[in-house]
């Protein structure tokens, strides 16, 4: 059995247009979305030498090892879709643990555990759904409304064709997005890294005069 349950996000349309969706998402969520497995894995030490991030999400860390010997750690879960019964989180997820002791920063640790998804959470099956219809309604035609009369009201829309589909379903599943991607704000843009701060040319010297900085 798939981990993306087809059938709950479309089916048919689902098994058309998840080639196309599949290596977006991906990327978006920088490689969050696999399937779930049972074995060794790797985490990097943080500048704080005691926060360690995973390179997937994790339910279960079994052991965490340093060059051969296990070393102490505090692996707290906290990410996943809320029960609406209960208010509670259904299945705890995380890409973080703590060290019992600092370790230099960029250390390689070696974990043991459960990592990926054995079914996707429903918050990511509905980005993928999303992404689905929008794909499949503008292939149609069908997210556009040419006239319609109300009484002796006569009311023309137009699909906006200047934002791309899978751009407005990103949007709206924004705080879905950041919420289960690996990599920080992935939405977001970053800011340059200069090799040297940028001289502050006095305001009465113009562009144009030659400083040679």
């Amino acid at each position: 059995m798939s981990f993306i349950p087809i059938e709950d996000i479309g089916g048919e349309l689902a098994a058309k247009w998840l080639p196309t969706v599949l290596p977006v998402v991906s990327n978006i969520l920088c490689g969050a979305m696999v399937a779930e497995k049972t074995g060794e894995g790797e985490g990097i030490v943080q500048a704080d030498g005691v926060t360690v991030e995973l390179g997937a999400w994790y339910s279960t860390v079994q052991s965490v090892k340093h060059g051969g010997e296990e070393v102490a750690y505090t692996f707290a879960p906290n990410t996943g879709d809320i029960d609406y019964v209960t208010g509670l989180t259904k299945t705890p997820y995380g890409h973080t643990l703590t060290l019992g002791e600092k370790l230099d920063p960029g250390t390689v640790l070696t974990l043991q555990g459960v990592y990926g998804f054995k079914i996707i959470p429903e918050s990511m099956q509905a980005l993928l759904a999303s992404m689905i219809r929008g794909l499949e309604d503008a292939s149609t035609g069908a997210d556009r409304i040419t006239s319609k009369s109300i009484e002796d009201v006569s009311v023309s829309y137009q699909r906006d064709t200047t934002t791309p589909v899978l751009r407005k379903t990103v949007d709206s599943f924004a705080s879905v997005i950041d919420m289960w991607a690996l990599c920080d704000k992935p939405l977001g843009v970053g800011q340059l890294a200069m090799p040297r701060p940028l001289p502050a040319v006095p305001y009465w010297i113009g562009d144009g005069d030659g400083l040679d900085v």
